[in-house]
C-alpha cells in the first residue's frame, strides 16, 4: 500500500483532448509536490455513464499509451466508478466521509477530493501542496496549470509510432498553416452546443 503522503489522483475522463489535459495537470501537481501519480481509468469501463442513454455514442478510451508518458505513474481501474455529472452536482458539497463512500479507498487512504468549479482558481490547491493524499476531479484545460513543468510535459506528450505518410505529411507543414478540428461529437450528447454554419469554417 502507498503512504498517503506519496500520491495524488487524478480522474480520466473524456475523449483524447480532455485527457491531454487532465494528464498535463497531473503530471505538474505530481513533480511540484514531489509525488506519484495516478491516473484513475475507471470511466473508461463504462464511458457511457455520463451521457443519454439514448444516444447513439461511441465509447471514449483511454489513449495516452499512444504517448510517451513518464514510466513513474500508476493506473488504476477501480476508484471512482460513479459519473462526473454525480460529483458535480452532489457529491461535492458532502463532507468528506460521505463522499468516500463512493470511492474504493482501501487501496489508496484519499483525504482530500476537489472538484474544478472554475477554470484555473488554484488557489485551494496551492493551499494543500504538500499535504495528504488528494482526488481531482476537472477538465483543468488551461496551460497555466502546468506552465511551470511545460518543457517535461512536452516532451512527454510525442506520439510514438508515427507512420512514415504521417512523418512526411509533418515535414510538408508551413509554418503559417493553421488546422481547425471540428468537434462533432458534444452536439450528439449536449443538447446546449452550438454548431456553426458552413460558412464559419469556409469564410477567409
Amino acid at each position: 500500500m502507498l503512504n498517503n503522503k506519496d500520491f495524488i489522483i487524478v480522474r480520466m475522463f473524456g475523449g483524447l483532448g480532455n485527457q491531454l489535459f487532465q494528464y498535463s495537470f497531473g503530471r505538474s501537481m505530481a513533480l511540484s509536490q514531489n509525488k506519484r501519480l495516478i491516473l484513475d481509468l475507471s470511466f473508461y469501463k463504462n464511458s457511457l455513464i455520463d451521457y443519454s442513454n439514448n444516444m447513439i455514442m461511441r465509447k471514449s478510451k483511454y489513449q495516452l499509451t499512444n504517448f510517451y508518458l513518464t514510466n513513474d505513474i500508476t493506473l488504476t481501474k477501480n476508484c471512482y466508478n460513479f459519473s462526473y455529472r454525480l460529483f458535480k452536482y452532489l457529491l461535492n458539497y458532502f463532507p468528506n466521509f460521505v463522499k468516500k463512500k463512493f470511492f474504493f479507498t482501501k487501496k489508496f487512504k484519499i483525504k482530500n477530493f476537489y472538484f474544478e468549479k472554475n477554470l484555473f482558481k488554484i488557489d485551494n490547491i496551492k493551499k494543500n501542496l504538500n499535504k495528504q493524499s488528494c482526488y481531482y476531479i476537472g477538465y483543468w484545460q488551461s496551460t497555466k496549470y502546468f506552465k511551470k513543468f511545460e518543457k517535461i510535459i512536452k516532451s512527454e506528450l510525442k506520439l510514438m509510432n508515427l507512420s512514415s505518410s504521417a512523418k512526411k505529411f509533418i515535414k510538408k507543414i508551413d509554418k503559417n498553416l493553421a488546422a481547425i478540428h471540428i468537434r462533432g461529437g458534444d452536439a450528439l450528447i449536449d443538447y446546449n452546443t452550438v454548431t456553426p454554419e458552413r460558412k464559419f469554417y469556409t469564410k477567409t
